[in-house]
Parts: C-alpha cells; structure tokens; sequence
C-alpha cells in the first residue's frame, strides 16, 4: 500500500459512472486574482512563474474562513471538472479546500489541498454540484496560524451529467444481469430518485450474500447430480427458492442447509468437493489470460489483437450464473456460455437467425455447406462452427449475421493466423467437440488425489462427424508436467492435444491426479504502521489469533524527516512490544518514506548511487534488528516497487536486489529477505519474477477488484460516486482515468475472478516452487458504510485463497488503512485467525 496523508487521499477505482461524458467540452477559465474577496484573500506571486499570481488566505483567518472569488456567471447543476495550480510561500502553510456556492450553502469541490513551501503543483478533481453555482470559494480547513496554500489557473469543465454520479451508477449497475436471478423490480424503481439511495444500497449488500449462497447451492447441487448421490435434492430447492427473498432468516436458513448437504455429499465422495478450500494449485483457475485475451460477455468480447464480438445489449432481460469455470448468460433467444473447460465459447440458439456487432473482423474463409466459416483480424483468424448448417453468412465492417438450416448451437474459436491451409480439419475438430461439449466440472479432493468428473452437453450434427469424446485437463496441470516445473503432479492417464495445444484424456470424462510436497508457509496476520499501535495493540492482536506482523516503517517517522537514533528508538521500541506479546513474527517492511527519493521509475534501478544509499540505509535498520532476531521473521525490502514492465525492462530491478541481497546476508544472519514482485506488486507482475538468491520470499499483494476494495476512496472520497458490491458486475480498471474506472469493460467479480488474477502466483508455485507471502490485502476504502456484507465475503474468499496456496498474509491494516476499522471485514479477519492460529 502506498500510504497517503489523510489530506491528499488516494486515487483509486471505485462504483460505476462514466465520467468521459462531456470530455469535449469548453473549459471555463477563472482569474482568481482578479476576481476575490481582498478583505479575507491576499495575493502572492507563483514561484517559478514569472508575472503570475495566485490568491491565499490570509494567516490570522479562522478555520473553515473563506474567501469569496466570484464566477461572473452561472453554473448549472450537475458534474464538473476543476483543475488548478497550488503553490505555498511558506513551510506548513494552512490546508484549504475548494467549495462552490450559489446562494448560502457551501459545496464542496476539493478535500483538503497541501503543496511544500516554494514549490507549485497542479491538481485536477472532479465533483458535482447538486445546485447551481456563481461563487467559487477558498476555504481554510486547519487552524494553522499561517498563511494558506495559494491558488491559480483555476479552470472549470461542464462534464454533461446533470444526474448525481451514485445515481446514475446504480442505474448502470442494473443493466447488467443479476446473478441467480436475483431481481427486484421494486428496487429498481426507486432508481427515479436520490432519496431512497440508503436502501437500494442495503438489498444490494444482501444480495451479495444470497449471490455466494446461491452459487455454492448450485455447485453442490451440480455434483449431487454428477456424482450420482443418494438423497432428495429437493430440501436443498426449496431452501435456494425461499433464499431469494433475501432476508437474513431466509439467508441463514440456506447457509445452514447448504453445510448439512456438503457434508452429507462428502461423506458420500469421499473427500473435499469445495475446489475453493481444498490444497490444490493445480486447478482450473478461470482466467482468460490462458487464452490469450480478456474475460468474454456477450456484451462486449474484446480480443489481444483488438477484435470485438457483441451479442447482446446491455439492459437485455438475461439471466446469469457463474460457476468455477464457467459462465453462462441466457436471453430469450440465446444462451451463450464460456469457459475455461475448451477453447470454445459456445452460442445455443433457440431460432435460426443471429445477428452481431463486430469490430476489427473482416470475413476470410466460409463453406456453409460444411457447416463452418472464419473471420480473420490483423493477427488471428476467428473459427465458427455449427452443428447445423449454414443457409447464409454475412459479414460486413461492423456486422456479423448468419442463419441456420434449424436451430441449432454455434462455436467459435480463436487460432493462429499460420493455420489458415488447416481450417478444414480444425472446423472438424471443433465441430466434434461441440457434439460432445464439457460444460462444467465437479472436484473431489481426497488427501493427495485429485478427481475431477465433467458434465457435458451433448449434441446432433447434420454432418458425418466423430465427437471428440475427452476429458479436459486444466491448464496448470499440464504446465506441472514440464520439465523445468519444480512441482510435478502424477497423472494418472495419458493425454492428447487438439490441434491448438488443447489438452484432453481421451475416452473419459473425469480425470485424476495426484499432488506433490510442496512448501506451504500459512500464517496470518496484519500490517501496523509505527505511529499507529501501543504495547497493548500488540497483546490485543496476540490475543485474537494474529500470527504474523508487517511492520510499516513510514508514516510519521520518514527516514530524511526524523533523526537516526528517534528512527532507531521507533523500531525498536515495536519489535521490544512484539516480544513482551509473544508468539508473534514480524516482517519489517521498508516502505516508501524510507527508502531513497527517486525510486519511482524503471531507470532509477541501474543507478549506482540509489543502490548504495539503499543498501547502506538497510544495514542501518538491521543494526538496530540484531537483538531482536528472534522476533523478525522476515524482511521486507522495498514496499511495492514502482517498475512496469510495460515501460521498459526489469531486469535491472532484479539485478538490484540480486545485489542487494547478497550484500546484506552478512547482516542479516539467517532471516530471509522478502522481495516483491514489480509493478507495484501486483499479482500480475508476479509474471516477470527472475531468482534473486537463495532463501528469499517473493511477495506481492491482491486488492483486486480495486474497485470494491477501495471503494469511495476515489476522487478523495465523494460520496456522490457509486459503491460497488461483490459478488456482482463491476466497471473495469483504467489506470490512466482520474477515477480508474474503465465503463467501457464490466465484468462479474466472484472469488473465481479473483483467483484468475492470482494466475501468476499459481504459476510461480509450480515453476519453482517459492516460498510466497502476500503482504498487503483487504477494505481499505469506505466500504463499511455501504457494503459491509460484500467486503466480508471477499475478505473471506482472499483468506480461504490464501490458505489453499500456503503462503502467509498479513491484512492492510492497524493504521493507515481502514480493514481494521470495518467491524464486518475485522469480524471475519479475526474469525479466520482464532480458526487456524
């Protein structure tokens, strides 16, 4: 986590409105010297810009003054953008905040705004003004006896929204289909207005909870089905039909059935049927990535090579369910269902005719007769084939339309453009494979040996083709069963490939493997910041169940802000408090106010300078460690390193810390040194990871999906923004947009979703058989005022991760974040520790 003050926030992805609207528009451009209240304003000159002034406040003004700088017009209700320059003469200069006026109230347009004595810096933030403005205010927000932040170049930008953001989020959230069917028309139509936005909120929350109860029941209803268990279903029915209710009764009432039945069914099996707590790493993990391209809807499939398949609108009537490895959505007319099972994804109709938008695909190849055609794009040709027959095929720059002798089902796949001369023999296969379609899958994990048993649709052809009768192999199954791979599953049956490298047993519908040794380091615990915990925080902690200690070296004692031997006093005074709790380890993080200034891009890692100043600082801290060795578990080297690989090569980053780890070993005696993964430690950069010497953890840390996690605390916490709940559809992630969020992309967020995120980390298991640690997690937003029942569920869900991968993780945390102050996300951190302390 990068700690920000609670002045300036932090940017990040939260609820669902599109804040492009109006992007085009004129800007209006305020002069606030010449403009402002002089009685309460004084103006100063911008340093570094020659002839320009900016307006402050004056050092004996009160707090929560004003100065009044007048529009000259006036602003219509709705969505603005507002961008300025901050400068400050002096150090500690009085916080102020931007605020709109049009008669007496006071709305406020910025949280609070810092910038360092003789410097300047430009701000932009958005807000929305729910009446109209002619008055822009410059408030003082701290009772400072000194002069303010300074203001100029301030410029205002209609966005075209004239409806509060949250609202409008809401309405979105509500074109997207509900999962399990979970409707309620009486919800939505409380949508026409704000004042009953608190309740719409609170049955979403619930939803959330009946989402997960609902998928679980039709996971363990799957596999009474699949597995041919005795017993009536018919109990378990009727409790998911009462469960739609979404009342707490009716919720618990499910949730206590749903551990009757599992256990009941287990007993049958004999083993674990819930993939999600077993120990298997070699699983299905639901990430498209696999393929090549992004999470597909029947909205909008969006490909690497920038090919784009609609089949629906958004606001359609569809249901949809989601299991481990599928997804399924289904219209009157249509269901469209993906999965990670085979290549295919997979159109049944229930007419003869579709008709879709495409983008970036041009027809290449087609023999209707034969009952396939492809489209190609700039890199990738595009195979549909059907069971039936294709009467027409038509296909122009953005439309896609074709008929069918008589309903029937329609596949599509992606492969390589170099197998264009093969498109016969791969529209065969394809056309078998749909005939013989593995639709869902059901684990039975008994100790090491792994059962996975397939449910298929199967289906007739018009043609003379053999269904490819297999059962499907997952992915980091077969990646075990590479030579290079440390961690190796013994299969118990021979496997083929299908002519894209798809890899089946053949003649079966179940498959079964058995798991190896394999390092498992599972504690857990929590950060704490060095300014934010006593003696007694530590012995609460112990108490609870808390294993482990992350240890934020930052915040108030910055290393160039605070002398050596007060830094000193700090962290020694922790590690003494830790020992007095007992039982604990820690992991002492470097996190960024101590280490050097300038590490924030991928160039600064070849610097010869930044590298000793690194190292000598680090030797600094383990001097004052060396008593307390028993304590330490681990260290922490650098907090979320800032190199993309995206930007340029990382290679010197490993190179970096390959020499900064074989440096400091003498110092550190036998604790091992965590290094983290780049960009920002994200579990994609898990991907990029090369060795950087014997006995190091390799670290990352999971928020996804931001957007939930940190939910409000975009744009500095406007709460006219939407939340977000999970498990639901959520906006995706644009890093570049002030908001993060990418309105463009929705997706349905599950503890599947997020376990496909975490690829890289499955991956990194296998291929060397690391030892991991996840050193940042959890609710670091305002979850807790409007979805305390989804943040519960997904820290859940990351913990059950974390333990099935074996790796420690330590929860953000005791000051500085907010998972600590959310009485639904701590209720549930703390129940998973008292469980396997």
């Amino acid at each position: 986590m990068r700690v920000f003050s609670a002045v300036v926030g932090m940017i990040v992805v939260v609820g669902s409105c599109c804040l492009a609207r109006g992007e085009d528009a004129a800007p209006f451009v305020v002069h606030p010297e010449e403009s402002f209240n002089k009685e309460s304003g004084v103006l100063v000159d911008v340093p570094g810009k020659k002839g320009q002034r900016g307006v402050g406040l004056r050092a004996d003004m009160p707090r929560f003054g004003w100065c009044v700088i007048d529009l000259g017009r006036k602003f219509e209700k709705g969505r603005y953008r507002i961008a300025l320059t901050l400068c400050a003469t002096n150090e500690k200069a009085a916080t102020v905040g931007l605020y709109v006026a049009g008669g007496e109230d006071h709305m406020q347009a910025t949280y609070g705004l810092t910038c360092e004595a003789g410097k300047t810096r430009t701000v932009e933030r958005y807000f929305f003004a729910p009446e109209g403005f002619s008055k822009l205010l410059l408030k003082k927000l701290d009772a400072a006896a000194t002069p303010s932040v300074a203001v100029a170049e301030v410029t205002l930008t209609d966005m075209k929204q004239r409806e509060l953001p949250r609202l409008t989020g809401y309405r979105t959230l509500f074109e997207y289909p509900a999962p399990w069917g979970l409707r309620n028309k009486d919800i939505e139509g409380m949508l026409s207005g704000t004042d009953r936005l608190g309740e719409v909120e609170a049955w979403l929350d619930r939803r959330s909870r009946a989402a997960e109860l609902l998928g679980r029941a039709d996971y363990l209803l799957r596999a009474h089905r699949v597995l041919r268990c005795p017993g009536s279903r018919a109990e378990m029915e009727r409790a998911c039909v009462a469960a739609r209710s979404l009342e707490p009764k009716q919720l618990e009432e499910l949730a206590k059935s749903l551990g009757v039945f599992q256990r009941e069914l287990e007993k049958f099996a004999g083993g674990t049927l819930d993939p999600a707590t077993g120990t298997d790493v070699f699983t299905w993990v639901k990430s498209w990535n696999v393929f090549g391209y992004d999470e597909p809807t029947p909205f909008v499939a969006s490909y690497g090579d920038g090919a784009v398949l609609r089949l629906m609108k958004r606001g359609d009537a569809v249901d949809f369910s989601s299991s481990w490895t599928t997804s399924v959505y289904t219209r009157a007319d249509m269901t469209v269902r993906y999965s990670v099972l085979s290549p295919l994804s997979v159109i049944d109709l229930k007419t003869k005719e579709l008709e879709a938008e495409i983008g970036r695909l041009k027809e290449s190849r087609k023999a209707p007769a034969e009952g396939w055609f492809a489209l190609a794009s700039k890199d990738c040709l595009y195979v549909f084939v059907t069971n039936r027959t294709f009467e027409k095929v038509d296909c122009s720059e953005k439309r896609l339309a074709f008929r069918l002798n008589t309903p029937g089902a329609v596949g599509y796949v992606r492969v390589a453009m170099d197998q264009e001369k093969e498109l016969p023999a791969l529209a065969q296969f394809y056309q078998g494979l749909l005939m013989h379609e593995p639709i869902e899958c059901v684990q039975v994990q008994k100790g090491r040996r792994i059962e996975q048993v397939f449910e298929y649709v199967d289906r007739p052809c018009d043609r003379p083709v053999k269904p490819v009768l297999g059962a499907p192999v997952p992915y980091l199954v077969r990646f075990s069963l590479r030579p290079s791979s440390q961690l190796k599953v013994k299969f118990d049956s021979p496997t083929r490939e299908g002519p894209d490298g798809w890899t089946y047993v053949p003649d079966s519908e179940r498959v079964a493997y058995e798991l190896p040794d394999r390092p498992r380091w599972h504690s857990c615990g929590i950060n704490v910041m060095l300014d934010s915990a006593t003696a007694s925080t530590y012995r609460e902690l112990h108490d609870l169940g808390c294993q482990t200690i992350r240890l934020v070296c930052e915040t108030g004692s910055g290393w160039k802000g605070t002398p050596a031997e007060e830094k000193k006093k700090l962290v020694c005074q922790h590690l003494g408090w830790i020992r007095e709790a007992g039982g604990m380890k820690v992991g002492l993080d470097l996190h960024n106010g101590w280490f050097p200034d300038g590490m924030n891009d991928n160039k600064a890692f070849e610097d010869p300078a930044l590298w000793q100043e690194f190292v000598e600082r680090w030797k600094t801290i383990l001097s004052w460690c060396e008593p307390y060795r028993d304590v330490i578990g681990w260290y922490d080297l650098m907090n979320e390193p800032q190199i993309f690989f995206e930007r340029g090569p990382v290679k010197p980053y490993a190179e970096f810390m390959r020499k900064a780890v074989r440096a400091l070993r003498p110092h550190a005696g036998e604790t091992p040194f965590l290094v983290e993964a780049v960009n920002m430690a994200n579990p994609g950069g898990v991907a990029m990871w090369e060795d950087v010497g014997e006995d190091v953890i390799v670290g990352y840390h999971d928020y996804w999906p931001h957007m939930l996690t940190h939910e409000w605390s975009v744009e500095h916490g406007d709460e006219t923004m939407p939340a977000t709940f999970y498990p639901s559809f959520m906006p995706g992630i644009n890093w570049s947009s002030p908001s993060w969020r990418d309105d463009g992309l929705w997706q349905y967020w599950d503890c599947w979703k997020c376990n496909s995120v975490s690829l890289p980390v499955y991956r990194i298991l296998i291929e060397k058989g690391v030892r991991l640690d996840c050193g940042e997690y959890g609710v670091v937003g305002y979850l807790g005022q409007t979805s305390p029942i989804s943040g519960a569920i997904w820290m859940r869900h990351a913990m059950d991760r974390f333990k099935r991968l074996g790796i420690n993780h330590n929860a953000w945390g005791v000051g500085g974040g907010f998972t600590w102050n959310v009485p639904s996300a701590k209720e549930e951190m703390v129940r998973f520790w008292r469980e396997n302390r």
